[in-house]
């Protein structure tokens, strides 16, 4: 059974803060982190699933007393992506946790008002913290060759949706590198170390097609197969302009996952 002392968490007001008192609190916890016995643990006194249409944008909702002593956490099912369920659970308790935040908050797919962006930006940040810790994640990275093979071996261990763990370590690493996340080879976001690619120009990616001239593009894979990592053309993903040259050497490897989703990486090579 876990005990945590929601009087000292009353202390903490970052996500950062809040995840390593919980830690400090909680020494002895294994991985998969135990998301819903934290949220118990936090006043979170039933977690629901919601019986939503794939199509919904809605990802989860938390309803609170105006002190944020009790709560429900509702989510969305997600019988496709290991691991979302959990990310979404953290993602509210969050929201429960963060005192600036409203005790009632649902959380959709895109967020037009900058105070709610700035509160999901905080709430996955903790999700994030608080189900993949840095000092488990990090030893892994080190040790082995940076790859989706390893990332997916990660997300499996912690019980994370692999997009996820994936831009997770792409954020701890310091590598030149890009996670680019596409359906039927359009780009949705770019994850990527832009203090390491500063020397280079990364094409603007974000609701374009994939460079013609990525292997991506190029290849076919079954769904839920990874790639090799391959030697690509450096323009496929850069441009040369005015101060930034090509990098000598690319590689580019590619998780295609289920219903035209795909997850690729972008690495500089020395």
């Amino acid at each position: 059974m876990i005990n945590i002392d929601r009087l000292a968490l009353a202390d903490f007001f970052t996500p950062e803060e809040l995840v390593n008192e919980i830690f400090r609190q909680c020494p002895d916890l294994r991985i998969p982190i135990p998301v819903k016995d934290i949220a118990k643990a936090c006043g979170i006194i039933d977690i629901v699933e919601l019986g939503l249409s794939e199509n919904s944008r809605l990802e989860g909702m938390l309803v609170s007393d105006s002190v944020k002593e009790y709560g429900i956490i509702f989510h969305k099912k997600h019988t496709d992506i290991s691991g979302r369920e959990r990310f979404s659970i953290a993602h509210e308790l969050g929201h429960h946790l963060l005192q600036h935040h409203s005790p009632n908050n649902y959380c959709i797919d895109n967020f037009t008002s900058y105070y709610q962006k700035e509160f999901e930006v905080e709430a996955n940040a903790f999700s994030e913290l608080l189900l993949m810790p840095e000092s488990i994640v990090l030893p892994d990275l080190n040790s082995k060759d940076v790859s989706l093979n390893l990332f997916n071996e990660i997300s499996s261990r912690l019980d994370v949706s692999f997009s996820a763990m994936a831009n997770r370590c792409c954020k701890l690493l310091s590598l030149p590198m890009a996670i680019v996340h596409a359906k039927d080879n359009v780009c949705s976001y770019c994850w990527a170390n832009w203090d390491a690619l500063a020397s280079w120009k990364l094409k603007y990616l974000k609701e374009q097609a994939l460079p013609l001239e990525s292997l991506i593009v190029n290849e076919r894979a079954l769904q839920n197969e990874i790639t090799d990592k391959q030697v690509v053309s450096s323009n496929a993903w850069f441009e040369e302009s005015e101060g930034y040259s090509l990098p000598e050497r690319v590689l580019e490897q590619t998780y295609y996952q289920d219903n035209g989703y795909s997850v690729t990486l972008v690495l500089v090579c020395s």
